[in-house]
């Protein structure tokens, strides 16, 4: 069964996203397409285009241009570099998960409970679309105000996240092409189902050992230990 948290009636889903655009929508059907999830029925006037997952990939690169601006115009004296790693960590899953939640977006999103595949980026995603849903409906201009006064401005602070690790692996890789080291990520044969478990070498000599959900997440773990550890015997 669908389920659509705290949401009554469609008067209720107008209030509610007026609150979180901040304005009128023209065309408040493609709203309603920006929220509504791939695991929903292809049904009634959803038929042509039923879910949000075209919304979601034109509002990742509406987002991405638009906070690249904003880096652009905050950091004035900084290279194309720092830019990138910023603008990365700004556009990051988790950052929209968070700030998803922080914007209400749960109560109007329409999904159905079995069929969540990743949890983890259900919320981000219907954020991206509804940025998407926004420049269609309103345009690059008023799009660029609703991402810089909705999200950027009341939920990322730019000096809190220029000092957050977002991938400890890119620092890894980071440090080893400094210092002409070489990294290899050596995967354990499974002895749990889900769990995956990871050898990382630098230069053949075995430097850490680490367990994740995802292939992914156990070569972070692995060099975000080797990172720290490298970190505290340089700085001493």
């Amino acid at each position: 069964m669908a389920f659509t948290a705290l949401l009554k009636s469609r008067s209720d889903f107008s209030k509610r996203l007026q609150v979180i655009i901040g304005f009128r929508p023209r065309n408040e059907f493609i709203y309603e397409l920006a929220l509504r999830h791939s695991s929903m029925p292809h049904t009634g006037k959803f038929s042509d285009e039923p879910n949000n997952q075209r919304l979601e990939f034109l509002g990742d690169a509406v987002l991405g241009t638009i906070c690249a601006h904003v880096l652009y115009k905050a950091y004035p004296s900084v290279n194309e570099g720092y830019l990138s790693n910023m603008r990365a960590k700004m556009v990051n899953r988790n950052t929209l998960n968070a700030i998803a939640v922080k914007m209400d977006i749960p109560s109007l999103l329409s999904v159905q409970k079995s069929g969540i595949r990743n949890a983890n980026s259900i919320y981000g995603d219907a954020l991206e679309a509804l940025i998407g849903a926004v420049f269609i409906d309103r345009g690059y201009r008023i799009c660029h105000t609703f991402v810089e006064k909705k999200i950027i401005t009341p939920h990322i602070d730019l000096e809190e996240l220029n000092r957050k690790v977002i991938s400890y692996k890119s620092l890894l890789y980071e440090w080893s092409q400094k210092n002409k080291r070489r990294l290899t990520f050596k995967h354990v044969p499974q002895k749990q189902k889900h769990v995956y478990e990871v050898v990382l070498l630098v230069d053949d000599v075995q430097k850490a050992r680490a367990s994740g959900r995802s292939k992914k997440s156990a070569e972070e773990n692995a060099a975000k230990k080797v990172y720290e550890a490298t970190t505290k015997i340089r700085t001493k």
